[in-house]
């Protein structure tokens, strides 16, 4: 279930200037432009309805294709990617306020992943200037929250104020950063599952759970932005959409459904009576009291590491077979299409495991070079992107590739099979249909 950040020199690159439609911040924590509103008051940010809408945004109009990966990747394939993503996973600062000089306490904070020497949050704005110069969709993950309070499985962090103060704080400054840039933002991987888990857990039945239930002091952490909203954890995540709505209105804002948040993790069921419209209908409606139907999308994964990883390494099978046996990929698509039914929103595959039936089963280990090949075995990337109008009949707008931990195959160890998957499928004619 946990998720990890790609170590920071996977990211590492060149200075550049900020581009004049990203980054509209300043990086003393205040806002620039008009805070995402219009001279006449009126919110520039929409919410996104439709798949077609969603890739009309970006000036597209075919399934996009993305991945995490290091520069030369990029280098070595122009032109190949719609989407970069970029994985800010760590612990925020450790005052209330935005630093702006760096102290030791805070050296994991994402705002210093650069020469320490030059404005905090400079790594993300160098990161948007360089992927839209080169044509593509910059896409943030954002995942501090248990990095932060250092307790993955918690949710309490969020009605302690001090926290919450941070954390609201962390964000605004991230979405500024982002400014008018037209970006995707990833909510929180595993949060809202934990959530669900907790109040399952609170109440011992999956027929009362809401997340109004849980506590979150958000008008006290937030009087800002947060004073529309209850204290409460749904209170929390819509403040967080509207948030992006006022600071980064050019950026669409998804939340993330886990396969496990039910307790029964849909990913590897193998029991062929289980409901799968109501596992889906749990998640979606919780989902639903969350705030998912006010963002732009909805994100959901296949699995963290390569399957071989977890063979090899836990002692357990993740591997999905070819629709023949559970677990399998026809399971996992019909659950995410009856969320699509149930939220109404695109879907966004997030960290498709890279590996193949060529990867030598062993840890990759940086520097990653082209040609070195590293990593586990997988079927995922091949079987997503040879049915891709599966995906498309789904609801399926964005499909994006990248290692959940540094061990794990990547686009540059993969020995060219991602490269090779993609450029097939850019060449056919799949993938339209909206």
């Amino acid at each position: 279930m946990k998720q990890y950040r790609i170590k920071i020199m996977l990211f590492t690159f060149a200075a550049a200037a900020i581009c004049t439609t990203c980054g509209g911040s300043s990086v003393n924590g205040e806002t620039s432009e008009n805070g995402g509103y219009t001279e006449n008051g009126s919110h520039t940010g929409s919410e996104i309805t439709s798949e077609k809408e969603f890739l009309e945004h970006f000036g597209k109009g075919r399934l996009l294709i993305g991945a995490m990966a290091n520069d030369p990747f990029f280098a070595q394939n122009p032109n190949l990617l719609d989407v970069r993503y970029l994985y800010l996973s760590d612990a925020i600062f450790t005052g209330p306020a935005v630093p702006t000089q760096f102290n030791a306490a805070d050296e994991r904070w994402w705002g210093w992943w650069q020469d320490r020497s030059r404005p905090p949050g400079q790594y993300l704005r160098d990161f948007l200037n360089k992927t839209e110069q080169a044509g593509q969709i910059p896409m943030i993950t954002y995942y501090t929250f248990a990095q932060t309070s250092g307790r993955e499985s918690q949710v309490s962090p969020a009605n302690d104020v001090s926290f919450l103060t941070r954390y609201f704080n962390d964000w605004r400054f991230m979405l500024q950063q982002i400014g008018n840039c037209r970006a995707i933002i990833h909510i929180e991987p595993d949060l809202w599952g934990y959530a669900q888990h907790r109040i399952k857990e609170n109440t011992g039945n999956d027929n009362d759970l809401s997340p109004e239930q849980l506590p979150a002091r958000v008008r006290d952490a937030n009087p800002a932005d947060g004073a529309g909203f209850n204290n409460t954890f749904a209170g929390f995540t819509k403040c967080l959409i509207y948030m992006a709505r006022k600071y980064a209105p050019n950026a669409l804002v998804g939340l993330h459904a886990s396969a496990w948040a039910t307790g029964s993790d849909i990913n590897i069921n193998r029991n062929p009576g289980l409901n799968i419209k109501a596992h889906a209908a749990l998640v979606g409606n919780f989902m639903l009291e969350l705030g998912a139907g006010e963002a732009d999308f909805l994100a959901v994964e296949a699995l963290d590491r390569d399957a071989d990883y977890y063979q090899l390494r836990r002692g357990e099978n993740r591997w999905w077979n070819t629709n023949s046996t559970l677990p399998n990929f026809a399971q996992h698509f019909q659950w995410a299409a009856e969320l699509k039914t149930i939220i109404g929103k695109p879907l966004v595959w997030w960290q498709l495991p890279v590996g193949y039936s060529g990867s030598p089963n062993i840890d990759a280990v940086y520097p990653f070079t082209q040609g070195h090949e590293q990593g586990y075995k997988d079927n995922r990337a091949d079987y997503f992107l040879t049915h891709t109008n599966d995906i498309v009949s789904m609801g399926g707008v964005l499909i994006a590739f990248g290692a959940g931990a540094d061990t794990q195959t990547n686009p540059l160890t993969d020995g060219g099979n991602l490269a090779r998957l993609i450029r097939n499928y850019k060449q056919s004619t799949a993938g339209y249909g909206y």
